[in-house]
């Protein structure tokens, strides 16, 4: 990649997260209500009202407080929560290992299912397997999240009563505690990612399959293993690392639902909070450093396709 285009890709990703800050701020401050009564009360009186918009910055025009807001930003200083005092920052990363194991193992879980089914079913494409995969990648497709949590707590906690429905054990309590009390959340956001790699990754492979180098290497006498996981599957998967870049966006939006569901602490259920609470900086903060996750991610599939078709770099 050259460094032009490396240039030009890191200033429209500056340019978006810039884009995301001022549409965040705009419409936080549209939202009805205000911060200051929702922290002292209805019963709160003009002069006290006054006084704590005036320590908060809520007098300021809203152009100056954004500006205030972005050159602090900058210098790593996301603010203070309005209720609580403490850094927007701080609550931030103390929330953040939750919502990352959660997307991390959605992922892994997402992809270890739907990789070797959607490379089986290209191979034995029309074949039993075939079609009960993608009729099940159907029925998925029209559930969300949500009603798949549901459904996971009913049948695995209160059913069965295998997994907890709500709460979350950290890593200090145990590995094992830590994934049981992960598994159904996990369960319900990787379900609903599964079919749309599965299906991906089929599309593709079957085309891949019918190209003259597969035929070559049939007629070669190569192991069919060896065709499906060295020669069809790498160029393959360019679709595939797109969307699960891409996808990161959605997952975090489905992380929120889930966090909610199932209790817990993570940066989903914090952002649920601050809406209800209107607090505004710690919204803020947690839109600008998801944005940020995002662009980054999605710059390191743009490094990616260059590993898999060498040809992207030019041109």
């Amino acid at each position: 990649m050259s460094f032009a285009r490396i240039r030009s890709r890191l200033l429209s990703l500056v340019l978006v997260v810039w884009g995301v800050t001022i549409a965040t701020f705009v419409l936080a401050n549209l939202l009805p209500g205000d911060p200051v009564l929702a922290l002292l009360g209805e019963d709160a009186t003009p002069e006290s009202i006054a006084v704590w918009r005036a320590k908060l910055g809520l007098d300021q025009p809203l152009l100056v407080r954004y500006f205030d807001w972005l050159l602090n930003a900058l210098q790593g200083d996301f603010g203070a929560s309005y209720r609580t005092d403490e850094k927007v920052f701080d609550m931030i990363l103390h929330r953040l290992p939750v919502t990352v194991e959660i997307l991390v193992l959605t992922q892994i879980v997402a992809l270890a299912i739907a990789v070797p089914c959607g490379i089986f079913s290209a191979w034995r494409s029309g074949s039993n397997f075939d079609r009960a995969t993608m009729g099940t990648s159907l029925g998925l497709l029209s559930m969300p999240p949500f009603l798949i949590g549901i459904l996971l707590i009913y049948l695995f906690s209160i059913q069965l009563g295998l997994l907890p429905a709500t709460g979350y054990a950290s890593l200090d309590d145990g590995i094992l505690e830590n994934l049981q009390s992960l598994l159904l959340p996990v369960l319900a956001l990787a379900l609903a990612e599964i079919p749309v790699y599965l299906r991906l990754l089929r599309e593709d492979m079957m085309q891949t399959l019918q190209q003259d180098y597969i035929a070559v290497a049939r007629a070669k006498g190569m192991p069919p293993r060896r065709i499906l996981l060295f020669h069809a599957l790498r160029p393959s998967s360019f679709s595939l690392i797109t969307v699960v870049g891409v996808n990161i966006g959605r997952l975090i939006g489905g992380a929120i639902i889930v966090e909610v569901l199932f209790a817990l602490p993570g940066i989903g259920q914090l952002l649920i909070q601050s809406v209800y609470q209107q607090d505004f900086l710690v919204l803020q903060g947690i839109v600008l450093f998801v944005a940020v996750a995002f662009v980054l991610v999605n710059a390191t599939v743009d490094l990616l396709y260059n590993f898999l078709d060498p040809r992207t770099s030019h041109g």
